[in-house]
């Protein structure tokens, strides 16, 4: 009853259903739970990340999401069951068959559906919604779902924002370099003597954000503009954390940064997506800046006793690091100096 078409795609009663071989995923990497059919719940997410309307720009969706599950959480495959792009077709996860990671808890009672995109102020496109109607049907008529299926939404059964970075900084959470596309070094950068004395806190002067999907942009943007405009070999900072709560790994712990002349060799830098001059960061940024704090201590990366610096202290003539409301949030911190 399936036709095969270009992208391995499948088309059946309207319902276009691409696999993961059409949108160009990964396979499996490790066994994978299966369900126990058929199912009498329906999980309905969205990706938290930027929307697509084509069948190239939701592919390249599908293999985001499924690359921040796999490098970043590392599961074994992308963690819903189906996606449902804004192009009006369906992008196969684990299907119907295996147990999904989207809603703890409820896993192993439901398959989980994701919408390609973020809809906190936006509407899903009418493409989406009736694909996502052709879906249920489809399983129903599979006997994957039970005709008297019931519908929820994410957060009515797992309200993430008390449980991570997503709503508060309160799990430290990576982005690799691999994750936001980082172009490789243009050469080898030296080592830090570790543990470094000094951390130092600077705003990235671009524009903010609140998404992984806009901070990735910006990130990328910002490594993009360091090596080409300023011919710098890397991305300057070490680490870059968002208005979402995620940190974003630059140079990483152990190599030595370009972010402020006289201070690389002895310090690390954490620098805060934004402009911080009139707006302070966000709870989350603050949140998970303990965490990564913690982290480089526990490591032997950060010394015990290090010393917590605004990069405006440092370079109080240079108008670039000049971010009061950033510097002000730290004030009372233990090891803040001035």
């Amino acid at each position: 009853m399936f036709t095969k078409c270009t992208h391995e795609s499948n088309d059946v009663d309207g319902l276009v259903l691409v696999n993961v071989k059409g949108w160009g995923g990964r396979v499996v990497t490790e066994p994978l739970d299966k369900l126990e059919l058929p199912v009498d719940r329906v999980i309905i997410a969205h990706t938290d990340t930027e929307s697509c309307v084509t069948l190239e720009g939701c592919s390249y969706r599908a293999r985001f999401i499924q690359a921040f599950h796999i490098d970043t959480r590392n599961w074994g495959q992308v963690g819903y069951n189906f996606m449902v792009g804004g192009d009006g077709r369906v992008y196969e996860g684990r299907g119907w068959d295996l147990i999904g990671a989207h809603t703890l808890g409820s896993n192993s009672i439901s398959i989980g559906i994701a919408f390609i995109g973020n809809f906190d102020q936006m509407e899903p496109t009418k493409e989406q919604l009736q694909a996502c109607l052709s879906l249920l049907a489809e399983g129903v008529r599979l006997k994957k779902l039970t005709p008297d299926y019931k519908v929820f939404g994410h957060l009515q059964l797992l309200s993430t924002k008390n449980k991570d970075n997503i709503g508060g900084g309160l799990v430290l959470r990576f982005v690799p370099r691999s994750v936001w596309l980082a172009q490789p070094p243009q050469k080898q950068l030296p080592a830090l003597s570790l543990p470094v004395p000094m951390v130092i806190l600077l705003p990235t002067n671009s524009e903010n954000c609140s998404t992984q999907a806009a901070c990735v942009f910006r990130v990328r943007f910002l490594q993009t503009f360091n090596i080409e405009s300023e011919h710098r070999d890397d991305i300057t900072f070490n680490f870059l954390i968002g208005g979402d709560g995620n940190v974003y790994v630059g140079r990483g712990w152990d190599i030595v940064g370009a972010h402020m002349h006289g201070y690389n060799t002895r310090s690390v830098s954490f620098a805060y997506i934004g402009t911080f001059q009139h707006q302070k960061p966000s709870s989350k940024q603050l949140n998970v800046t303990r965490l990564l704090l913690e982290d480089g201590v526990n490591h032997g990366k950060i010394a015990p006793d290090y010393k917590l610096f605004g990069a405006s202290t440092l370079e109080p003539t240079l108008t670039e690091y000049n971010a009061d409301r950033l510097y002000e949030s730290f004030a009372n911190w233990t090891h803040w100096t001035t």
